[in-house]
């Protein structure tokens, strides 16, 4: 059973450097995922660009998954 804290913590928007993080330590030249976008494309957005991803609704609303 998860605890409150954990709860808060997957119920959490993404924060820039989180998600700066995740997008950094993707595996390059592997195949399509699921959303058909490649990691190298991911890897070399900008902040800005990272910034606006994160005021999407979808992108936001996914903390549970994995990116």
């Amino acid at each position: 059973m998860a605890t409150d804290q954990e709860k808060n913590t997957f119920n959490a928007d993404y924060k820039l450097h989180e998600l700066n993080q995740a997008t950094a330590s993707l595996r390059s030249k592997r195949s399509l995922g699921p959303d058909l976008n490649m990691a190298e494309f991911l890897k070399h957005l900008g902040l800005k660009a990272l910034s606006t991803c994160l005021r999407l609704p979808h992108v936001t609303k996914c903390k549970t998954t994995l990116i």
